[in-house]
């Protein structure tokens, strides 16, 4: 089986730097495929000389089917792990789909996009799916399986049985114990009152030697851009009553912003602190609220992203429009710090006592930056495509999916040995409320001169 990777940036490198860990594969069966040379890079060099074959190429709809078809000669059953920023998905998708290629990604974004709207996104997705469903069997597909989107959707569904076993620790319920037997995700939220739920993220890691004259970041410089100049998106909740000034209803449960991600602060957790962090459209939001929705529920669901110093300052100070951008490494850039991401669940009372005030519980990552080569944030998406190739391997007939339909405990036990500390308990964490209002302020940020 050949074993194809589009993209070989920060997270295409640690790929390679982890992928014994999770998979036996030969290298001789492994290309690589980039647009700019990244071959004397240690990692990538490293692989190489085990076997793997480098190819320079940019891809576009003229030159993907060759290149996938005849110059590697990919068969069904191959493997195509998509973790590029700047090519057309959804064209690679379908040439994927109709072949009986296994494909990954981390998230339903595309070149394409004049602007990043993932309902939109999705509903696209979705009309490729069924049209290609028709006409062929389909190989394992597994979208949006990174850190976020991605493993937070197990941390997700692993907290809220973390919190379910914890009230039925104290108490009993009858219905609880039930919806938890029957790994009822929607029904568990229902009956613990959920009301919103945050993916947050804290990104503290600082670097000693800092790039001047250049947008930085702990990993993809171009795709976070993409995601923070997008309107900010919001998975709308059941509970919610007002829509913020500006804000549409585009579809019943998605709500778009008035202004950017980045331009919109809101207030969140991670242990042990309040972040202030973006709103920064994420996919796993809208895939999240559905697992987590019933007729007459659904909670908030949205991303509130506190980033790292370094990259907070270059939005502030000359928000570039394009351009790659530096990825800070430990080892050039002398990175270090910590970033943890989770899930903050924000119940409507305290699930023990019935306090009719909000109550919080976080279960996520928390990782050091340790790894010489590696940010703590680039392991992090890492182990979480990796987890989900060790799936696909295994399960190569299984049709399309979403992290969401996978074993969250078996992605996180594949993926824990690379995630540092794993948190789940309940929080020291009092919102005034739990309405979108409540975190969610619209704001404008300037540039400094």
């Amino acid at each position: 089986m050949k074993i194809v990777i589009l993209g070989i940036g920060a997270v295409g490198k640690c790929c390679l730097h982890l992928i014994d860990h999770f998979v036996d594969i030969d290298p001789h069966n492994v290309y690589l495929i980039e647009r700019s040379n990244q071959s004397t890079h240690y990692t990538v060099n490293a692989f190489i000389q085990r076997g793997a074959v480098y190819l320079q190429r940019s891809l576009n709809r003229e030159n993907t089917v060759s290149l996938l078809c005849e110059d590697l000669k990919l068969k069904r059953g191959d493997l195509v792990i998509d973790l590029t920023t700047d090519s057309d998905m959804f064209f690679t998708v379908e040439v994927c789909l109709a072949r009986g290629f296994m494909y990954l990604n981390t998230c339903i974004e595309s070149s394409a996009d004049e602007v990043l709207l993932h309902y939109r996104n999705h509903e696209k997705m979705s009309e490729i799916v069924a049209r290609l469903k028709a006409t062929s069997a389909q190989p394992t597909v597994l979208f949006d399986q990174g850190m976020n989107p991605g493993l937070i959707s197990a941390f997700a569904q692993q907290g809220l049985q973390d919190i379910a076993s914890h009230v039925l620790a104290q108490r009993k319920d009858i219905e609880l114990k039930s919806l938890l037997s029957a790994r009822d995700f929607a029904g568990i939220a229902r009956h613990l009152k959920l009301d919103a739920l945050h993916c947050s993220e804290l990104d503290t890691q600082t670097a000693s030697r800092v790039p001047a004259n250049s947008f930085v970041n702990t990993w993809s410089c171009p795709g976070f851009l993409v995601e923070a100049l997008a309107p900010a998106q919001v998975a709308w909740g059941s509970h919610e009553r007002t829509l913020p000034d500006g804000a549409e209803l585009v579809r019943p449960r998605t709500a778009i912003l008035p202004s950017a991600g980045w331009q919109t602060q809101a207030r969140s957790y991670v242990p042990h602190r309040e972040i202030q962090g973006m709103v920064i459209p994420h996919e796993e939001v809208f895939t999240l609220q559905k697992l987590l929705s019933r007729a007459d529920y659904a909670p908030s669901v949205y991303f509130v992203y506190e980033v790292n110093r370094h990259t907070r300052e270059c939005l502030q100070r000359d928000l570039p429009a394009s351009g790659q951008g530096i990825v800070l490494t430990p080892g050039e850039h002398g990175l270090q710090g910590e970033d943890k991401v989770g899930c903050l669940f924000v119940l409507a009372a305290n699930p023990l006592t019935g306090d009719p005030t909000p109550w919080c519980w976080w279960t996520g990552s928390i990782l050091k930056t340790t790894d010489p080569v590696y940010s703590a944030t680039v392991i992090q998406v890492a182990a979480g495509v990796l987890a989900g190739v060790k799936f696909m391997l295994e399960n190569r007939d299984a049709g399309v999916l979403f992290p969401e339909n996978l074993d969250h405990k078996r992605l996180l036990r594949d993926a824990a040995p690379f995630l540092g500390e794993i948190f789940s308990a309940p929080v020291d964490y009092h919102p005034r409320g739990t309405q979108l209002a409540d975190f969610v302020e619209l704001v404008t940020i300037r540039h400094s001169a």
